[in-house]
């Protein structure tokens, strides 16, 4: 039998024991915590971000899946860091250049994220540009009888009676920019088309809405029709709105073509929410969208942008036709029966291991319009970027494009601690293609005809081509005449050097062409040219110092048959705004009219200013309220 003393030994040793185990267990189980924790930590630090795109497959049954797919690859933006200690890495390293060397924080760039139309009581519409009963729309039409002015900055459409020095405001009506529960902005001066009767207008414009006040804001086109049957009491008939940017229109024979940009904001993209990726089209309580079948995505589509084309009945909105076109943007010339779209990208071109080269490119796709509906004929590519409408045109089959050709060249620089490549040379210059329309293909071309210079202006004339180049910075140009009868054997005369440069070329009197545009001062300059056996020549110039003017070609009063050019000019210092009639009398020109328009409260720009001769009658539309400047040119 064991004494007390070894009982209590015992007991003490088995407590030291159940001790030992115990600190052994809690050591254990820290040791096990700490190894989780390590483990956690190193997945969380060093676990690869995924890179794989987020799936769409639950669409594969849309009709919209195509574009799906596409919006989705460009839309997704992989991770910038391979996994987060990378990530806090860098940041830390940021921080640190960041500060100076008391530890103040110093000053750090942020990163970038991610023409003829027949008017009411016989009136013939001439709309001076491009293509002849191709109708474009503008701040004013008429008829015999009225005058009909959109005053951009009132928000008014104005009728007033053609009755020379009795001329006057007979009616006018709202812009209404309430529609339900939204509110409307209009964010650009509209255009306006009156129909072949004269009794219909409508009205093509940009807006903003909101909705119940809301702060964000939604991009429409609107189409708003207007009975002007008597100009004294306009009403409006109707409304219909195209989601997105306007871009330009067409009225050819009763039917409105229009083209517009709806842009697919990546943020905000949902494909559960079809408004949110596709083009749509209605009243707000009946909004459609563009079925898929009419909707054309290029394998290489360089933007969230569709540029869509609507066939409108242009007397109820009604959508006859529509397609639209990805990735397109900027700009839209129709002919007698086709309409071209372009859209302007870089393309990169490997020179070597270490080098590659940036070319600017244009896609223009043709859409014929000419039947019932619209049918893409496809594709062409030309090399450079196309400035504008008036820089394309169609010739018995044949397409004529003049572009600016941008090329620069890019070495990588090894010596730097991350990838960098240094720009060796930037080359611009001047390319004129001939395109069949039959095949879409190149089938003559004057490829930098011009180099260090960018294309300002062009016409087209028949068988002729003007177009002006400039180096702008230095405020000069040449103007270039090219023949294109014969496309196996393309020839150009030019002027040489001149001063300044024309911004629009327009054909004028007796054979001549009349450049509008900026003087070797910066002010305005008017010039008439002549071509001669071996070249162009300076007829005549006009130039006014110390003022700006509009290069909106719709914002001038041409009148090629008696050689009157008239336009709006503000002075720089004064603020005056003046109106110039100038005739070309075949040697130089005469002011026929200098109008002061001060006294008619002109605000804004010269942009909104319009002027028409009707029987030796000058009418000056202006945004002044309801006052209309009228002067006889026979006083």
């Amino acid at each position: 039998m064991k004494t007390y003393r070894e009982r209590m030994e015992n007991i003490l040793n088995k407590t030291e024991e159940k001790q030992r185990k115990n600190k052994i267990i809690k050591r254990a189980s820290v040791l096990s915590c700490l190894c989780a924790g390590l483990i956690a930590l190193n997945l969380f630090l060093f676990l690869p971000f995924s890179t794989q795109l987020p799936s769409v497959e639950k669409y594969k049954n849309s009709e919209y899946y195509g574009v799906i797919q596409t919006i989705n690859k460009m839309t997704y933006t992989p991770p910038r860091y391979k996994n987060n200690f990378q990530k806090l890495t860098s940041g830390l390293a940021k921080f640190g250049a960041g500060m100076d060397m008391n530890g103040a924080g110093g000053g750090m760039a942020p990163e970038n994220s991610a023409s003829g139309m027949l008017g009411g009581n016989g009136y013939v519409e001439t709309t001076d540009n491009q293509v002849s009963n191709v109708i474009e729309g503008d701040l004013f039409k008429r008829t015999n009888t009225h005058i009909f002015y959109m005053d951009y900055q009132a928000k008014r459409l104005r009728g007033y009676s053609i009755a020379g020095e009795n001329s006057a405001l007979v009616g006018e009506v709202a812009v209404q920019l309430q529609d339900g529960a939204h509110n409307l902005y209009m964010t650009e001066a509209p255009e306006i088309y009156l129909s072949a009767d004269g009794q219909d207008l409508t009205m093509v414009s940009n807006v903003s809405v909101s909705k119940n006040g809301a702060t964000y804001f939604s991009r429409y086109t609107l189409v708003v029709h207007y009975d002007v049957s008597d100009p004294a009491n306009m009403k409006e008939r109707g409304r219909t709105y195209f989601a997105g940017d306007y871009l330009s229109s067409r009225m050819v024979e009763g039917e409105l073509l229009l083209f517009n940009n709806f842009v697919v904001y990546g943020s905000m993209c949902d494909f559960d929410i079809p408004s949110s990726y596709l083009p749509h089209y209605g009243a707000f309580d009946d909004l459609k969208y563009v079925a898929g079948e009419n909707i054309i995505c290029p394998e290489n589509a360089t933007n969230l942008r569709y540029t869509v084309v609507y066939k409108l009945n242009g007397n109820t909105a009604e959508v006859q036709d529509c397609a639209a076109l990805f990735s397109y943007a900027t700009e839209a010339y129709v002919s007698a029966e086709n309409i071209f779209i372009t859209r302007s990208y870089s393309a990169r071109e490997t020179l070597s291991e270490t080098a590659y080269k940036n070319l600017s490119k244009t896609d223009i796709s043709c859409i014929y319009y000419g039947g019932e509906g619209l049918e893409h004929k496809g594709v062409v590519t030309v090399e450079g970027n196309v400035k504008d409408q008036y820089s394309m045109d169609e010739y018995e089959g044949v397409l004529r494009v003049v572009t600016t050709v941008s090329e620069t060249s890019w070495q990588r620089n090894d010596k730097a601690e991350f990838e960098h490549y240094i720009r060796l040379e930037s080359v611009t210059g001047g390319s004129l293609y001939c395109i069949d329309l039959q095949t879409l293909k190149t089938v003559a071309s004057e490829e930098k005809f011009i180099t260090g210079e960018t294309v300002q202006s062009v016409r087209f004339d028949g068988v002729k081509a003007y177009v002006c180049t400039a180096i702008v910075v230095t405020m000069t140009d040449p103007v270039f005449v090219f023949d294109l009868s014969d496309l196996d054997n393309i020839t150009y005369k030019d002027t040489g050097v001149i001063e300044g440069y024309s911004t629009s070329l327009v054909q004028f009197k007796n054979g001549t062409l009349l450049g509008i545009g900026y003087s070797e001062s910066g002010g305005l300059k008017i010039e008439i040219y002549a071509e001669t056996q071996t070249a162009l020549e300076s007829v005549c110039v006009f130039e006014l110092d110390s003022v700006t003017f509009s290069e909106d070609y719709k914002s001038y009063y041409i009148d090629r048959e008696q050689g009157r050019i008239g336009l709006c000019v503000k002075d720089l210092r004064s603020g005056n705004a003046t109106y110039y009639l100038l005739q070309f009398d075949g040697y130089g020109f005469l002011e026929l009219v200098r109008a002061e328009l001060d006294g008619q409260s002109v605000r804004g720009t010269c942009d909104l200013v319009r002027a028409t001769v009707i029987e030796e009658t000058l009418y000056v539309l202006s945004p002044a309220g309801a006052d209309l400047y009228v002067q006889s040119l026979n006083a």
